[in-house]
């Protein structure tokens, strides 16, 4: 249906290489035959900083590399919306600037619309144009990062009451 997704855990499929993951990502994209599905993912490795790793076990991968193949397996499926469940969670200040780097040229190159959920609030709010935020399920603003986190309602929900200067102190940060 031209969606594809990450996980918030990532479940590599374990006793498979790293090639052959993103492979079996795109098995549903097109009547693509082997070779070219090979050819793709070989690309998409390239794309993500993972190409010398695809004889690899995933099994051997870091968590931040498993991360970047979250990312091109999703893309193998060649979707028009790609859905990123905290693509930040359980990395570092370097690898999450390394991943905030490759969504931004995801998004260039591909043209691709990207949706995020993530609680690492300052490096998401550095990273996208749009937010829109929800509270329990409804939406409650939609905005540029920086008319988000000045709106009463989204502090309200999410900082609370008389902590107001958490805001200002995100922002000096």
């Amino acid at each position: 249906m031209g969606i594809s997704r990450t996980f918030q855990l990532c479940r590599p499929f374990v006793g498979m290489t790293v090639l052959e993951n993103v492979v079996v990502g795109g098995l549903g994209a097109q009547s693509e035959g082997r070779q070219d599905l090979d050819v793709r993912a070989r690309k998409l490795l390239e794309q993500v900083g993972l190409a010398g790793k695809a004889g690899v076990p995933v099994e051997t991968l870091s968590y931040g590399d498993q991360r970047r193949l979250e990312i091109a397996r999703a893309l193998a499926a060649k979707p028009a919306l790609l859905l990123l469940d905290e693509p930040f969670a359980g990395l570092g200040s370097g690898e999450i600037a390394d991943l905030s780097a490759l969504i931004r040229k995801v998004h260039a190159e591909q043209g691709l619309t990207i949706m995020l959920i993530e609680h690492k609030l300052h490096e998401f709010m550095r990273l996208v144009g749009r937010v829109i935020a929800l509270d329990f399920g409804e939406v409650i603003a939609e905005g540029t990062p920086e008319y988000i986190v000045r709106h009463p309602a989204v502090v309200e929900a999410y900082i609370g009451r008389g902590n107001e200067e958490s805001v200002e102190a995100t922002d000096a940060a």
